[in-house]
């Protein structure tokens, strides 16, 4: 018995993806993250208008680093961008 399936809780992402049509998505991650959800959602994340991925390296996963500079430079390039979104 047991466990019948091992999903990644980013996958959730794509089932909020479908219902909020006017969402905007920042995935945080690595780049086995965003390929990932590329893949459940049949889309290209990193084309895609309502995606925005700050690729985590592997130092930073490992917390040997430190991700809030990647985050930041990120979310300040997407509000740049985006006038849209807000903080």
């Amino acid at each position: 018995r047991g466990q019948r399936a091992v999903f990644c809780g980013l996958t959730s992402i794509i089932w909020l993806h479908r219902r909020i049509q006017d969402a905007f998505f920042l995935v945080v991650g690595s780049r086995t993250c965003a390929h990932l959800i590329q893949s459940a959602a049949g889309v290209m994340i990193f084309a895609e208008p309502r995606f925005a991925t700050a690729i985590l390296s592997e130092r930073d996963l490992a917390g040997m680093a430190d991700c809030h500079e990647e985050l930041d430079r990120v979310v300040g390039e997407l509000i740049s961008r985006r006038g849209g979104i807000n903080r």
